[in-house]
């Protein structure tokens, strides 16, 4: 912690005391940074003076949101969110806030999905400047799901402010990634050997865990010895056929 007196008028003519910081990029070297500071005392004081201390960064935290699956939570970063910045003692505000910088851990965190379930412990707060964060600002989460899939998980936070002395939860939602899919064809007939036209419908659509439906395209492939092999390539005899749709 750092630790700023009220200091008599031959001092103050010099201006408010300040300390810039430079945020470590390794998480486990982020301090939090508590400051306390008096009124003016006389210069020959000797007694006891009170002090309370206030957090001068933001703690950023992570925990499951209320659409999040069970699997590993492999990291999570802050990109592209300003790093350097001067706190001054007396306005108790931040200035020279800049210098934009990615901050990666790894948590290999395995999660049931449950609403609040805490994925970054007391030790892997991120403490960074506050902020407005600036243009190219996200947040990515590495997550692999029970079948062994990775999955990236992004998020634009640009524009949202990191208020001094507070904690900043985000909350982890995998609804990105939580779809099921359905596909249905309508059956044909058999052909004769002089050919014909026939008609057939798709559905093609996918569902969230949360009952929102989305067209979901498909693309079709043949196959001329009964689902042996398939290719992308139309058979010659098959004139004309509809082979993809949105």
């Amino acid at each position: 912690f750092c630790l700023s007196r009220g200091l008599g008028d031959v001092y103050k003519r010099q201006g408010s005391p300040t300390i810039s910081v430079t945020i470590p990029s390794d998480v486990t070297d982020q301090k939090d940074l508590l400051v306390a500071q008096t009124a003016e005392l006389a210069g020959n004081t000797n007694t006891a003076v009170a002090l309370t201390f206030n957090h001068a960064l933001t703690a950023v935290r992570f925990v499951c949101g209320d659409d999040m699956q069970g699997g590993t939570v492999k990291s999570v970063s802050l990109k592209n969110v300003y790093s350097k910045g001067t706190f001054n003692y007396e306005t108790r505000s931040w200035s020279d806030v800049d210098t934009p910088a990615s901050f990666l851990q790894t948590l290999d965190k395995s999660t049931t999905g449950t609403p609040e379930e805490v994925l970054t412990t007391d030790a892997q707060t991120f403490m960074m400047i506050p902020q407005t964060l600036p243009d190219g600002a996200q947040i990515e989460v590495v997550f692999t799901d029970y079948a062994g899939t990775d999955h990236t998980l992004t998020a634009d936070i640009k524009g949202t402010v990191w208020p001094i002395g507070k904690t900043v939860t985000y909350k982890i939602s995998s609804s990105s990634i939580n779809w099921s899919y359905t596909l249905t064809v309508t059956g044909l007939n058999d052909f004769t050997y002089t050919g014909g036209t026939q008609q057939y419908s798709v559905t093609s659509y996918r569902e969230n865990t949360k009952g929102v439906q989305e067209a979901a395209p498909w693309t079709a492939q043949y196959s001329v010895d009964n689902g042996v092999s398939w290719t992308d390539t139309r058979p010659e005899w098959l004139t004309a056929f509809t082979a993809s749709g949105a």
